[in-house]
Order: structure tokens, then C-alpha cells, then sequence
């Protein structure tokens, strides 16, 4: 792992462990065994570390689920598989987790989110459950509402289940995802 990995990932850990505010690029330099100047050499800011650690956390993602849902034909059967993969990777990676929510409740990471800037008119299609929700409402499967419903309705329950087991240390059975997953197709199905 280069440099810049090491401060990514350690941005994520810290943040994930303390909080955006609580999180002072020192404390990231020292995690990634990186001296501060390097940091802002590679990052300049740490509005721009982040920035570019979101990117790489949603790459990551994005990365996962194209491979797991590019043949389904079906798009409510596609909006399942995503929620599922979703579910899998972020169990898995419970720092990139945390560290998504965090940023997102960020005024710059609020920008960030696809759905908003798909609604301000940016082609955010690399994005899996935007650009699966645009299809469905497109093809009158999903109720035509803006995008940033449609992903309150599916993504954040989906987000918050991961959350709460992440820190009530608990895993919800395989009965109580699939309601959930079925609830959020319900709630958005035309």
C-alpha cells in the first residue's frame, strides 16, 4: 500500500472510530505512519482528503455491485440484488460504513449525494442505486417521484439496518432483511 492508500484507509478508520470534527489530520498522518506535511502534499486540505476518501469508498461500492448485478435483466430484481450485495459489503467494511454516514451528513458531503446531484442534472449513472431507480421510474415500474425520495425509501432503511447492527453489535436474521428489503421495493413500486 502507497502513501496516499495509507492515509485513505486511515482517514476512514479514524473517522469511522471519532467523528469528522473529532478527527484532525494529525491523528490520520500518525494512522497512516505518514507525516502531516505528506498528507497535505498529496490532499492539500483536509476538506479534499474527505473528499477524495468518499470517492474512494463509493468507488469501492460501486466496484462490487456492478459486478454483482450487471446480467440481471429485471430491474426490481436488480434493486434486490444491490440491496443484498449492499448489505454483504458494508457488514464486511463497517469503517467504510461508518465513514459514508458520516460524510454524508457533512454540508459537503450532502452535495456529494447522487441522488441531489442527479436532480441538479449531473449524470451520476456510475452510482448503482440511482441509476437503478432512474430505470425503473423510466419504465413506470417505480413511482415517478424525484430521485431523492425514491432513495430515502430504499437506501436509507437499507443504511440505517447496517448502522444500528454496527452499534448495537447485533445482526439482524435473514428473515428480518428480506422484510425489509421487500418493504423498501414496496414502498417504491408503481
Amino acid at each position: 500500500m502507497n502513501k496516499r492508500e495509507s492515509i485513505l484507509q486511515a482517514t476512514i478508520d479514524v473517522v469511522a472510530k471519532q467523528g469528522i470534527s473529532d478527527s484532525p489530520t494529525s491523528l490520520i498522518a500518525k494512522e497512516a505512519g505518514a507525516a502531516e506535511l505528506t498528507l497535505f502534499r498529496l490532499f492539500g486540505n483536509k476538506r479534499e482528503l474527505l473528499h477524495q476518501t468518499y470517492n474512494e469508498v463509493a468507488r469501492r461500492f460501486q466496484d462490487k455491485c456492478w459486478n454483482k448485478i450487471a446480467n440481471i435483466k429485471d430491474t426490481e430484481q436488480k434493486l434486490i440484488a444491490l440491496f443484498k450485495v449492499a448489505i454483504k459489503h458494508y457488514r464486511k467494511q463497517q469503517s467504510e460504513l461508518a465513514y459514508f454516514m458520516e460524510y454524508l451528513h457533512t454540508p459537503d458531503g450532502l452535495l456529494l449525494r447522487p441522488d441531489i446531484r442527479y436532480e441538479k442534472g449531473e449524470d451520476v449513472s456510475e452510482f448503482p442505486l440511482v441509476s437503478i431507480l432512474d430505470e425503473g421510474k423510466t419504465q413506470g415500474v417505480f413511482k415517478n417521484l424525484p430521485l431523492t425520495n425514491l432513495v430515502s425509501l430504499t437506501g436509507a432503511p437499507i443504511l440505517m439496518l447496517l448502522r444500528i447492527e454496527q452499534i448495537l453489535k447485533i445482526k439482524y436474521s435473514k428473515s428480518e432483511v428480506e422484510l425489509l428489503i421487500q418493504a423498501c421495493l414496496q414502498a417504491v413500486k408503481s
